[in-house]
């Protein structure tokens, strides 16, 4: 089973927000994705142009990324339910319409979501200023 935990509850919105609004820039739709649609760190930074769908607030997750002996690259989701539709909030697919226009993308096959330093250390730190003693993009 996946562990979304608190992912899927609506209590946790305000909490995600304040989160992502604490990210930089370029993170704040990568932690809105993971905490409020319940995506894997993996299966957001995979997510390219033609996976999302701004105007039916849709996300089709295809592909994860991994890292595997120093290599990255992208692959088919662990198990065949990890291929799926997920539907955003409209407050996610605001922030992803704005992501896009803060950072465009070249083509439909290019990665939706910039990621240029590690937001997965920031996490913690963040956690601590918001109450969440252990934050991590699955919290």
């Amino acid at each position: 089973p996946r562990d979304v935990g608190l992912l899927l509850d609506r209590q946790t919105g305000p909490r995600d927000l304040a989160l992502a609004d604490a990210m930089p820039p370029q993170h704040r739709a990568l932690t809105l994705i993971c905490g409020m649609c319940g995506l894997r760190f993996g299966e957001a930074v995979a997510l390219r142009l033609k996976d999302v769908d701004l105007e039916a607030r849709q996300l089709h997750i295809n592909r994860a990324a991994y890292r595997a002996g120093g290599t990255k690259g992208t692959g088919p989701p662990k198990t065949a339910a990890g291929k799926r539709s997920v539907t955003m909030p409209t407050s996610v697919a605001a922030a992803l319409a704005q992501h896009l226009k803060d950072f465009p993308v070249s083509s439909r096959d290019a990665p939706y979501l910039h990621i240029h330093d590690r937001p997965r250390e920031a996490m913690p730190a963040l956690g601590w200023g918001h109450g969440i003693e252990t934050l991590s993009v699955n919290s």
